[in-house]
């Protein structure tokens, strides 16, 4: 009988414990979709009124760029946010031919190093 007081008082205590715990949870706050709607057209006597909201702008789609061979990046006809073509040029890179030419030299500088 002793045995049972014991396991029944270890049961309520760990009851206890759990119970006196306190969970925090974590909110996430989830971004707002805003969407333009268009409610009329402004009129030359209209123009001294200006209406401003504030809100999270993001993109519907986005794509990650590779390239085919490494190097360095020298012109980008683009600029973000501007709206871009299939085929459209994005970045320009340094010429095979002048990368050829870059490692010749280095080469050339080496070997001489080496002598």
């Amino acid at each position: 009988m002793r045995k049972f007081h014991f396991i029944l008082l270890c049961c309520l205590a760990t009851l206890l414990f759990q119970s006196c715990k306190k969970e925090e949870k974590e909110r996430e706050i989830q971004p707002i979709e805003v969407k333009t709607v268009m409610v009329g057209k402004t009129s030359s006597e209209n123009s001294g009124v200006h209406f401003s909201a504030t809100g999270r702008i993001a993109a519907d789609k986005s794509v990650k760029l590779s390239f085919q061979v490494s190097g360095t990046i020298e012109q980008f006809p683009v600029s973000m946010g501007d709206f871009v073509q299939k085929d459209e040029l994005l970045a320009q890179g340094q010429d095979a031919s002048e990368i050829d030419q870059l490692i010749a030299e280095k080469n050339k500088e080496l070997n001489i190093r080496k002598r």
